[in-house]
């Protein structure tokens, strides 16, 4: 299922869910998975990339469509197809502004690794200022959801220590939402 979340002035979000007597993507098949995508939205390509659990975070070339090595894309021009990641239990990132879009694979250990300064890096010397900047957190699992051990438990929630990173960098909370 196919559910429209959000809408800002350059930006839409979905996301996609299974259910129980619909399951069509699945962590097995990448490629069968995108093409399934294509046809259910009828976008004939997307931007995407094989996710890592790391902070790296590639700049897209309007010309290459799959990256490899990587839990973010960003792109600082006009594209004409959409930013594709797939998470399970961590956390999407929709990044936006007139300037910039991204899209982020923020698990834990992208969180604990900082993902949100290689982005803010990325940003530094591109005249875009912090307060034009929207950050959506998609859903996600939280530290509640199932057994860990104490020690990885002290890195959640994700979102929390997130948005506290984001506001202590200059970001007003304002322009930091939670599904």
């Amino acid at each position: 299922m196919i559910k429209k979340k959000l809408s800002f002035k350059e930006t839409e979000h979905f996301y996609i869910w299974e259910t129980d007597n619909d399951v069509f993507l699945s962590s097995k098949n990448k490629i069968e998975d995108i093409d399934t995508l294509k046809e259910l939205t009828g976008i004939e390509k997307f931007y995407y990339t094989d996710q890592i659990h790391s902070e790296k975070i590639t700049i897209i070339d309007k010309d290459i469509f799959e990256y490899s090595n990587s839990d973010g894309l960003i792109s600082f021009n006009e594209l004409k197809y959409p930013l594709l990641i797939r998470t399970a239990d961590c956390m999407p990132v929709f990044i936006s502004s007139s300037k910039v879009k991204a899209l982020l694979h923020a698990g834990r250990k992208g969180v604990e690794l900082n993902i949100f300064n290689t982005f803010l890096d990325l940003i530094r010397n591109k005249q875009i200022k912090k307060t034009e900047i929207i950050f959506f957190f998609g859903p996600h699992i939280c530290r509640d959801c199932y057994e860990i051990n104490r020690e990885t438990r002290e890195t959640f929630p994700l979102f929390k220590k997130a948005k506290d990173y984001l506001i202590s960098s200059g970001l007003d909370e304002k322009q930091i939402i939670n599904s």
